[in-house]
């Protein structure tokens, strides 16, 4: 196999994400992700329509999801449905953006130096920044009523 034959996909459970799906799907097509496993839990926005749309020239495989409590069942259902299917599944919500510490590499590049890895899982290191100085949408901290 070469890194070209590397199947690469990336689960995600996603609720009224319509305004963030194609810079999310763009990100990580530019990274090398051949598949989306998309489970929509009960959007009330155009989520599962733009999906739709995009599964005309990607491959997005979308599933729904009702409930609460759904995540587990999400997660066996695309373990046991797909797992065999693919080489790595990374599970990703719609505001993560997975970027390699080297800017000449795609996170393609770093799971394939893994390929041959004894292990069934990667670690990757995780960041969180905070609120970007936000108290509330469309308020900074110190900023006045009039």
């Amino acid at each position: 196999m070469n890194k070209s034959d590397m199947k690469l996909a990336i689960a995600s459970v996603q609720k009224n994400e319509s305004k963030w799906i194609v810079e999310w799907l763009s990100w990580y097509l530019i990274q090398g992700v051949d598949s989306f496993l998309i489970y929509n839990h009960e959007s009330e926005d155009n989520t599962r329509e733009i999906y739709q749309q995009l599964s005309k020239h990607y491959d997005i495989r979308l599933h729904d999801l009702k409930g609460n409590f759904s995540h587990y069942p999400m997660m066996q259902h695309f373990c046991d449905t797909y797992r065999p299917e693919f080489d790595y599944i990374s599970y990703n919500d719609t505001d993560e953006f997975m970027v390699t510490t080297d800017p000449n590499k795609t996170i393609r590049d770093v799971f394939w130096e893994h390929i041959d890895d004894p292990g069934s899982a990667l670690g990757i290191y995780w960041t969180y920044y905070g609120s970007n100085g936000y108290d509330a949408p469309g308020k900074f901290p110190g900023d006045n009523d009039p």
